[in-house]
């Protein structure tokens, strides 16, 4: 395939790290956000080290840097989207990791780049934005962003099988043909794949979502 170097978001354009396991988009307006999570005050005297927030019932506690990015870019490309699709975007990252024109990119956090997931730091996209907030000081407090952490941490974990069948490619059919009204040359819909080399995938559960995702042949 020819140059196929990003992932069209839903949402807009476009350091590896020890385990944590401690504990064990869009424009179709599908979205419906409760407010941000709330800020924890956590004092500590000058031989203290952090630690998680005072909430001992969190799955994956202590997240890493490279893991909050990991889980804000899932919650960017498919926060308002179903458990299915917001997994099989957790697997296109993984997929990735030094495969094909990613060879370069050989860890997990090489590939959590703009160029490659465009809600990534993207000042409009909200989900990505209120998860990072979330993250910083999380509390539990937020059962909707929880239930997306334990769920990328799954699959970052590889605690399940792949959900795509090897998937590495997606876009949003639907926000790329508004994205093409604004800018056609930016924005060619649909992208410019060579199609030849690549398999449509069914994703089981996101049959209903504004995805298509592909893997080679």
């Amino acid at each position: 395939m020819n140059d196929v170097k990003y992932v069209v978001s839903s949402l807009g354009k476009v350091q590896d790290t020890p385990d944590d396991s401690g504990a064990s988009q869009d424009s179709t307006g599908k979205m419906s956000y409760g407010p941000s999570g709330h800020d924890v005050g956590v004092h500590m005297n000058k031989n203290q080290t952090p630690s998680a927030p005072p909430s001992s019932g969190l799955a994956y506690p202590n997240l890493t840097d490279e893991q909050k990015l990991f889980i804000a870019t899932v919650a960017g490309e498919a926060g308002g989207s179903s458990d299915a699709a917001q997994r099989a975007v957790a697997n296109v990252i993984m997929n990735r990791v030094g495969y094909k024109e990613w060879k370069d990119r050989d860890t997990i956090g090489k590939n959590l780049t703009r160029d490659q997931f465009s809600s990534i730091n993207d000042p409009q996209n909200q989900p990505f934005n209120e998860m990072t907030e979330y993250l910083k000081y999380r509390d539990g407090s937020n059962p909707r962003l929880e239930r997306l952490i334990n769920l990328a941490m799954n699959v970052y974990h590889r605690k399940e099988p792949d959900s795509t069948g090897g998937a590495v490619i997606f876009y949003s059919p639907k926000a790329q043909a508004q994205k093409n009204q604004e800018d056609a040359e930016a924005n060619p819909n649909p992208p410019r794949w060579n199609y030849n080399e690549l398999e449509d995938l069914v994703v089981p559960g996101a049959e209903d979502d504004d995805f298509r995702f592909f893997k080679y042949k």
